[in-house]
């Protein structure tokens, strides 16, 4: 058997679904040998008790589809185990799979439930609200800004970035990386802005950027050629006023931070607040923007509009 067969037959029998079946046939023999049993011809009727256990699992919560696919994996263990997987296909077993659906009320709270988890696009008046709610457009980045007003600023990027990329938002605000980006002459990386900027200032014709890319590498999106990590650009430039007030706003923040390390997430707002310890000694730490920040400022945009 191959390797790749090896790694296939582990993981079945080590699936939740063969597990629990292990754990019930156990059980219901009064021994720890139950596969062994099963291969000698121990259990009973090889329709009824494979029938009983689509009723235990019926018990134990799982409904229809939910049982099909529990009953599809446990097909595959047996086949790798050796046993006989045309068990899980008798008439006993479908009939007591008919008897397994949900109840009107079952349905209901299901509905209610896929209804709560559901995502809906925000407008672009809702990220308009947000810019206005953080005061984006009038912040000033000097000595006298504080955490709170640098937070609500950095969480209305990351909304910004969500609506132009639709990139899921733990990856932008997490998971932004200054990582290596396709190389061009004219391109500065994010951790040597600082020694650009003190050459060029930000507000000068050579230190005002006319893009930024964001890369936000994440395994969720699958690798790249010969285990390469999958690698997305997020792009600002200067095509809409609102889009070059975007780009300016960034840069600000970035100068402002001055936390400009390779390898570091993106949005990681400089120390700001002193905090004291309970040793009485004083901190003041950075903190990382997350998506949890960007949803609170949605809700105090939503809050708002609700009592208009």
């Amino acid at each position: 058997m191959s390797e790749d067969k090896n790694g296939g037959q582990d993981k079945a029998l080590k699936s939740r679904e063969f597990q629990t079946f292990k754990k019930w046939m156990s059980n219901r023999l009064g021994s720890g040998q139950a596969i062994e049993q099963l291969r000698a011809g121990y259990g009973g009727s090889k329709g009824l008790w494979p029938a009983e256990f689509v009723q235990y699992l019926y018990f134990e919560g799982l409904r229809d589809e939910q049982i099909t696919q529990d009953l599809t994996a446990l097909k595959r263990a047996f086949k790798l185990s050796g046993l006989d997987p045309s068990v899980w296909g008798t008439y006993e077993v479908k009939a007591a799979k008919n008897r397994c659906g949900r109840t009107v009320d079952e349905i209901r709270a299901r509905m209610h439930g896929q209804l709560a988890r559901e995502k809906y696009p925000i407008p672009f008046e809702g990220l308009w609200d947000m810019r206005e709610e953080s005061k984006a457009a009038t912040t000033r980045w000097d000595e006298t800004t504080t955490a709170k007003e640098a937070d609500l600023v950095i969480s209305y990027i990351v909304a910004c970035i969500m609506f132009d990329v639709g990139v899921r938002g733990s990856n932008v605000a997490v998971t932004a990386m200054e990582k290596a980006a396709p190389e061009q002459e004219d391109t500065v990386k994010a951790h040597d802005l600082p020694a650009y900027w003190a050459k060029y200032p930000p507000d000068t014709e050579y230190g005002r950027a006319q893009r930024l890319s964001i890369v936000y590498p994440t395994s969720k999106t699958g690798e790249g050629k010969g285990g390469a990590e999958a690698v997305h650009p997020a792009t600002i430039g200067r095509r809409s006023g609102l889009e070059s007030e975007l780009l300016d706003l960034i840069c600000a923040f970035k100068f402002w931070n001055r936390r400009t390390y390779a390898e570091e997430a993106f949005f990681v707002r400089r120390p700001v607040d002193k905090h004291t310890k309970k040793d009485g000694s004083n901190t003041y730490p950075p903190k990382k923007i997350r998506i949890c920040d960007t949803v609170k400022l949605s809700k105090r945009v939503a809050e708002r509009r609700d009592r208009i």
